[in-house]
């Protein structure tokens, strides 16, 4: 309904952007859908990213939300991280004590290879002491010494503690899938195939 009064009031462009992206992506992630998305209107992913950073450039109330919808979108759909960095940096620069947006914004930063600057701000999210902090924070730290220190000795005992903190299904339990995988590309590079394959399935599970 709200896609009629887009062109007049950009506050209509979130809600447009979004239904023009999901209604496409949601059935390509979750294809038991798609005879029930036949009775929906069409969409266009492209168009729906446009509309979601006309949202983010032109309106007042959904800016913020409108950021974060693309940087996850970025990573999770587009493989985009330069995007999501753009959108993560400016959340995290904004609101600097929201501690999602510094949580999207350190995996947006190793996802660019941005070590330094990812670590810096892993120690801050570290102090905090509920679950999704402390479970992105021990992801993070991992991929980081997977990816960057090489330390696979280490890695491996962060993932396996990231694992052991019972995820959050809207913003950690992705992490988990991280974990698996991240203990599956270390079990082949120590051509342990038995136990790779194992968590592989663990990670197509969650993921």
């Amino acid at each position: 309904e709200g896609k009629k009064y887009k062109n007049e009031n950009p506050e209509f462009l979130f809600a447009s952007g979004l239904y023009n992206y999901y209604i496409v992506q949601y059935p390509e992630s979750h294809p038991i859908v798609k005879p029930v998305i036949m009775f929906f209107e069409d969409g266009n992913k492209k168009l729906g990213l446009q509309e979601l950073e006309n949202s983010f450039k032109k309106s007042i109330f959904s800016r913020t939300e409108a950021a974060l919808y693309l940087v996850n979108i970025n990573i999770k759909y587009e493989s985009n991280f330069r995007k999501s960095l753009v959108y993560s940096s400016i959340l995290n620069s904004k609101y600097p004590n929201n501690y999602i947006f510094k949580i999207k914004h350190i995996e947006s930063l190793l996802l660019n290879n941005e070590y330094e600057e990812a670590l810096i701000l892993n120690e801050q999210l570290k102090s905090r002491k509920d679950n999704v902090s402390q479970l992105s924070s021990l992801v993070f730290e991992a991929y980081a010494d997977e990816h960057n220190k090489k330390n696979l000795q280490s890695a491996l005992i962060n993932y396996a503690k990231a694992l052991k903190i019972a995820h959050d299904d809207r913003y950690t339990k992705e992490y988990h899938g991280m974990a698996y995988l991240g203990m599956a590309r270390i079990f082949v590079k120590q051509k342990d195939m038995t136990k790779a394959k194992a968590f592989y399935k663990e990670c197509l599970k969650i993921s």
